[in-house]
C-alpha cells in the first residue's frame, strides 16, 4: 500500500509503485506471534539478499537470538526500518530498540507527535495516524501506529536507492 501499490483508479498509490516487494508473513492473522517466527522471517531476507527491510512490528521481547539475526542482516548491508512501538510516550521496542535498525515513531495530522507514539531512543517519525491504505482481503482501511509510519521512510529509502 504506502510503500508501492500501484495507480489503478481506485484506493491508494505507493510511494514507489515499481518496487519489489516481498511479504515475509511472521504474525498471524490477528498480528501475534513469536520473536523465533519473526527471526525466521529475517533470516529468509538475508538469504534471499533483500535490499530494504520494513518491519512494521514491535515487542518488549528481547533475545540474544533476536539481536544475533539483526546484527547478521545488518552486515549484508539490508537496512531495516522498524516500529518504535505504540506505548505512549516511552522506549521503542525490539527490534527497533536495537542501533542496527531505524527506529521509527509517529506523528498526527497536525505534525506532533502522536501521543500513542514511542518517544525514547526514535530516530525519526513520520505519518502514522489515520493512515489510509491497503488491507487484507483486498480492502482499504483507515489506520493508526507506529507501524503505519514505517513504510513512509522505507518508502524514503526505496526512493533514495533508485536515485
Amino acid at each position: 500500500g504506502i510503500i508501492a501499490a500501484s495507480m489503478n483508479e481506485f484506493g491508494v498509490v505507493g510511494m514507489v509503485p515499481d518496487a519489489d516487494i516481498y511479504a515475509i508473513k511472521a504474525l498471524d492473522s490477528n498480528g501475534d506471534g513469536y520473536v523465533s517466527d519473526i527471526i525466521e522471517g529475517i533470516d529468509w531476507a538475508i538469504k534471499n539478499h533483500l535490499d530494504i527491510l520494513n518491519l512494521s512490528i514491535s515487542t518488549v521481547n528481547n533475545s540474544e537470538s533476536f539481536h544475533d539475526i539483526v546484527k547478521k542482516a545488518n552486515e549484508t548491508g539490508m537496512i531495516m526500518v522498524a516500529a518504535a512501538g505504540n506505548n505512549y510516550g516511552g522506549s521503542s521496542e525490539f527490534p527497533a530498540a536495537y542501533p542496527e535498525v531505524l527506529s521509527v515513531g509517529a506523528i498526527d495530522e497536525n505534525g506532533s507527535i502522536a501521543d500513542f507514539s514511542a518517544l525514547e531512543g526514535v530516530d525519526v517519525y513520520a505519518p502514522g495516524s489515520d493512515i489510509y491504505s491497503t488491507f487484507i482481503n483486498g480492502r482499504y482501511e483507515s489506520m493508526s501506529g507506529t507501524s503505519m509510519a514505517v513504510p513512509h521512510v522505507v518508502g524514503l529509502k526505496c526512493l533514495k536507492a533508485i536515485n
